[in-house]
């Protein structure tokens, strides 16, 4: 591994300039005295041994490295952390700037920043954290020459590589690394959003990672960012736009697919309608499959698979997601949290009221403002020091800041804690009495949401009102129906798009139920003539005396529509009828209900 000929190193509150050359233990501590090490960070480049992607000179990654004040026979744990999509790592500059304190459970901040301010907390608190840029970003960034290799979406041959080689540097060089009984180094990972992402691969490729706090991130990529196939335009031109924001260097299949999604044309609004000209052999299985292994999915489909060596060992993880996150949502969370679960680690979640969200795109206000990162009196970043402090240092003094399985969150103050996500199947006689069921009616793009987030779709009511002050909704609904393309223009065009929610009509108004709405097709198999069990997106909600559930239909809906622009991809041919049931999780919470003092 060879280092980049100059880094800066903070030792305390003065800066001294050192040069390193060659691929030895390069000192990262200078000791002034032998009762204290003081605290210390540095900006640092090292080459990865991972190719660029065109093979053409070297792919540089830029980390920061924070040490914490010790004593010379004291030991620290590890903390990765890296940054979200188009962002940058927490660099000296910016840890040094960052709040040095607590910040307030009732924070509104993103949930992103705070996750990121966790880098100072967790240097003050006596950690080492190593915080890096990711493959393309970080340009400039920090006052270094940023990222030299093009972005890849977390490819486990490209970005998975670059951490690993950063681990590797980080653990020949610091002394003083905590270790386990396996003589591993105590290592944990944090991160938010495409900080997420990264940490699941890591520890599928590195033994050395075995506590993860990923954040409002992704099982399956594909299936968040096309939904049943269906492309979540606002998204997918979003992110493509902050790669040209940030000047980033994109990668040939990145910048294939932002190509397709930042198409505003009605047919191109599937997957399937993927047309790329890729410069060497390649088309759009290519894409799918890569980006479809590109996260905990893939891994969990080769952990599966008992042609490939692979084996996932158990870790222990505190997934962290946002009710009202409309990239990553709940069913994304769970499905993360029913395949670590099965790996026979300590595996918790718990969700907030925070969250990915385009407020400047929805035009009638589809997606309200977002709420506290805390899940009822558990403040999601509080969960994330304990549950580092629990793992890596045996300490459980903060275990109040922890939930014992699962934490719902249901608004601002309130929670549910349950075992595992209900999900509203036959099989679960608790929701039997919670069906909703759809007589045929017919739905066009005059269906939306345009104007208000439910007040022009059709809303179909449950028969039984609530009726009590315990009552809840959370956990995953289950959908069974029919969608009948209204016309044979459509059905050569991939069909029509059906936009499901669930919604409350109380005192007058009517809401959608945390922003989400899954889009289903009239030509998935699932939604024939006998259509299957489906399962719609998790919500959490606690209900009032009087309050009418039901179940939200659109023609269209603008997270599906391009960020900028007028919609046009659901405004035209889209009409079909739709038949079926609908059943929704609710059930009786008065146990198992946890609300925050004022």
């Amino acid at each position: 591994m060879r280092l980049n000929p100059s880094v800066s190193l903070f030792v305390a509150a003065s800066v001294i300039s050192v040069a390193l050359a060659g691929c030895g233990k390069a000192p990262v501590s200078a000791q002034l005295s032998d009762a204290v090490i003081p605290a210390m960070a540095m900006d640092l480049s090292i080459v990865s041994p991972a190719p660029r992607e065109d093979g053409v000179g070297e792919a540089n990654i830029t980390f920061s490295l924070f040490v914490p004040a010790h004593g010379p026979d004291e030991t620290f744990p590890l903390v990765f952390h890296s940054h979200g999509f188009s962002a940058s790592r927490v660099g000296v500059e910016e840890a040094l700037a960052a709040p040095s304190g607590p910040t307030d459970i009732e924070s509104t901040d993103s949930i992103g920043i705070r996750t990121d301010n966790q880098v100072r907390l967790l240097w003050d608190a006596g950690y080492a954290v190593v915080s890096m840029d990711q493959r393309g970003f970080g340009r400039g960034d920090d006052g270094d020459d940023g990222n030299t290799g093009a972005i890849q979406v977390l490819d486990p041959d490209y970005e998975i590589q670059d951490a690993i080689a950063v681990l590797d540097w980080v653990e020949d060089n610091v002394p003083n690394l905590a270790r386990d009984d396996s003589d591993n180094i105590k290592l944990g990972a944090i991160g938010s959003s495409y900080g997420g992402g990264f940490q699941l691969q890591l520890a599928a490729l590195d033994d050395r990672l075995d506590v993860l706090v990923p954040v409002d991130t992704w099982h399956s990529l594909l299936q968040s960012l096309m939904p049943n196939k269906v492309i979540k335009k606002a998204y997918t031109t979003g992110l493509c736009l902050a790669i040209q924001a940030d000047m980033a260097e994109s990668g040939r299949r990145t910048t294939n697919a932002c190509n397709q999604g930042s198409d505003t044309s009605p047919t191109a609004r599937y997957l399937e309608d993927f047309q790329l000209d890729f410069p060497s052999a390649g088309n759009r299985d290519e894409l799918v499959e890569a980006f479809g292994n590109h996260g905990t999915a893939g891994f969990q489909s080769r952990h599966d698979n008992p042609n490939d060596a692979l084996t996932i060992r158990a870790l222990d993880v505190l997934l962290i997601q946002g009710n009202r996150d409309i990239l990553f949502n709940l069913n994304q969370a769970n499905s993360n949290f029913r395949f670590m679960s099965g790996l026979g680690g300590d595996v918790r979640m718990l969700s907030n009221e925070s969250g990915h969200s385009i407020p400047s795109r929805m035009l009638g206000g589809s997606q309200a403002a977002m709420g506290p990162s805390s899940c009822g009196d558990i403040d999601s970043l509080a969960a994330m020091r304990a549950w580092l402090d629990l793992k890596l240092r045996g300490n459980s003094a903060r275990s109040a800041d922890l939930p014992d399985r699962i934490c719902l969150s249901l608004d601002n103050i309130s929670s549910v804690h349950l075992d595992a996500l209900p999900v509203a199947s036959q099989s679960a006689s608790e929701f039997n009495t919670y069906e909703v069921s759809i007589p045929l009616s017919n739905v066009s793009a005059t269906e939306n949401n345009t104007v208000t987030a439910a007040g022009q779709a059709l809303f179909v009511p449950l028969q039984t009102p609530i009726n009590s002050s315990n009552m809840v909704i959370a956990g995953v609904p289950v959908a069974q129906l029919s969608i009948v393309d209204a016309d044979a223009l459509a059905a050569t065009n991939g069909g029509t798009t059906a936009f499901i929610g669930v919604g409350i009509q109380r005192g007058g108004n009517l809401l959608l139920i945390d922003d989400q709405v899954q889009p289903l097709r009239s030509v998935d198999s699932r939604t024939g003539v006998a259509p299957e069990p489906t399962e719609l997106i998790g919500i959490a909600e606690k209900l009032l005396p009087g309050d009418i559930l039901g179940v939200l239909i659109y023609g269209s809906f603008d997270q599906y529509e391009p960020l900028a622009g007028t919609p046009t991809n659901y405004s035209i041919n889209n009409r079909y009828a739709i038949s079926g049931t609908v059943r929704l999780p609710i059930f009786d919470a008065e146990t198992r209900l946890r609300v925050r003092a004022p």
